[in-house]
């Protein structure tokens, strides 16, 4: 789709639709189109596509907030938004995301003095952001003891991104038949991707019950993390006798929450930050004008924090240059319009699939010009000032915008700040990286391997 989308625009212009089998998906290419109906028509624009394989497949049945919508996908919205705002206020989500920044600087010294000249940052990164959201989700983070836990998590999602990705496997979701996945080839699929994921359930649902174990229930306190607090509220309604409720007593809604919060929370942020360091590998003189301001700014290996951000415009300018470049979903997930619309003349029906394809904004040559290439000044203005611009817009849009937006915000400009002021990172003349894009569920660099140097 990354190359198919641009010659489709030029042909057709900026909707157009194209059929999956017998269903229609309208694709909305231009900012100016997503916006005056994502944004502007939020609620029609909100709703899910009804995929029954899909969903018992990944979530369990109709389950977390990601691939479902309604009252079920309103409430539990609204509860996490609630309760991620909790955690973000004061200094609270910086303490946790810094502790593992100190632990990733300090994996990277370790590696250095023990005389490692092949390092991959990829994989502290990835730790130390999984150990971000774990801390949120579960409230600990990964320490030795547990980091085989991490790793095994990070494989099966590897396998399951792989498998999903797949054309074979998108074809076989769209046959609203169901007939593909019982014959032969598909029938193999299907079962592999369902093994995958009852390996998946299994890792957490047994995290679920080890933090269902250390509770208090009978002690009135603020829950220190989501899965706690999601308990006390189950216990909650529960106790008020309230019948039906959403926080079912299976756990299932909670597994699909818990899944899709960690899913987005690590993989997406981890996968930046490599992109990040991939850039700033490659253009060292964009690298030696970030290490510049923070020696100007910043002056001593120090950690930076969130109360710095103002005060370093071109760190920002690299944030956003390398989210719009690394552009992670290549299209969006699909969202169903939930009643009838009509867009300047045309008439949508309600249940029609309509796709907000951000990575076409993202890369949109009259916005960006020489979009493929990693320019951070174009987010600077004649006074070397940050300005951001309206069409970057990588965590999405509208009522399906990113829940986690506040926090990936914070990890990126902490991590890429103090991984920058302390090393400079070159690449290996023998292994030298490249920027191919590797597909799954978000586009991921290939792993490569770098050279560190302390600045202090």
């Amino acid at each position: 789709m990354e190359n198919i989308f641009p010659t489709f625009r030029k042909k057709y212009g900026d909707i157009f639709t194209i059929w999956y089998g017998e269903k229609p998906f309208v694709h909305f290419t231009s900012f100016e189109s997503i916006s005056e109906n994502f944004i502007k028509n939020g609620e029609a624009f909100s709703g899910r596509e009804k995929n029954e394989m899909f969903l018992e497949l990944l979530r369990d049945g109709h389950h977390g907030m990601t691939l479902i919508d309604g009252p079920v996908w309103k409430e539990h919205r609204r509860f996490t938004m609630q309760i991620l705002r909790t955690f973000s206020l004061g200094k609270l989500m910086q303490e946790r995301i810094l502790t593992e920044v100190s632990w990733m600087l300090d994996d990277l010294r370790k590696q250095l003095k023990s005389g490692n000249n092949e390092i991959s940052i990829q994989k502290s990164i990835d730790v130390a952001v999984g150990s971000v959201i774990n801390s949120i989700m579960y409230g600990n983070s990964f320490d030795e003891k547990s980091l085989n836990d991490f790793y095994a998590i990070k494989e099966v999602l590897k396998r399951g991104s792989r498998m999903i990705s797949n054309f074979a496997f998108k074809v076989m979701l769209r046959d609203p038949y169901q007939i593909l996945r019982r014959l032969p080839y598909f029938s193999g699929m299907f079962s592999e991707v369902k093994g995958i994921m009852d390996e998946m359930k299994a890792m957490f649902y047994n995290k679920i019950n080890e933090r269902r174990a250390t509770i208090n229930f009978d002690e009135d306190s603020e829950p220190s993390d989501y899965v706690e607090a999601y308990l006390r509220q189950q216990k909650k309604l529960d106790d008020a006798g309230e019948k039906g409720h959403s926080y079912t007593p299976r756990d299932k809604q909670l597994f699909g929450n818990v899944f899709d919060l960690w899913l987005a929370g690590q993989e997406s942020t981890a996968y930046t930050l490599a992109w990040i360091v991939l850039y700033l590998i490659k253009d060292q003189k964009a690298q030696k004008k970030l290490q510049t301001e923070f020696s100007n700014i910043i002056g001593s290996n120090r950690y930076i924090t969130l109360e710095d951000k103002n005060s370093l415009s071109y760190l920002n300018a690299v944030i956003a240059e390398s989210q719009r470049l690394g552009n992670l979903l290549v299209t969006n997930i699909p969202r169903r319009l939930t009643e009838d619309i009509n867009y300047h003349g045309f008439t949508l029906k309600k249940d029609t699939i309509v796709c907000p394809e951000i990575s076409q904004v993202l890369y949109d040559e009259k916005i960006f010009p020489e979009p493929h290439k990693f320019l951070p000044e174009r987010f600077l203005d004649s006074n070397e000032k940050f300005q951001t611009k309206p069409e970057l817009i990588p965590f999405s849009i509208g009522k399906r915008a990113c829940l986690g937006e506040s926090m990936a915000r914070a990890e990126l400009l902490l991590f890429t700040a103090n991984l920058f002021n302390q090393f400079e990172i070159t690449d290996l003349e023998s292994k030298p990286a490249n920027t191919t894009r590797i597909m799954g569920s978000a586009v991921q660099p290939e792993p490569f391997v770098c050279q560190l140097k302390e600045r202090f």
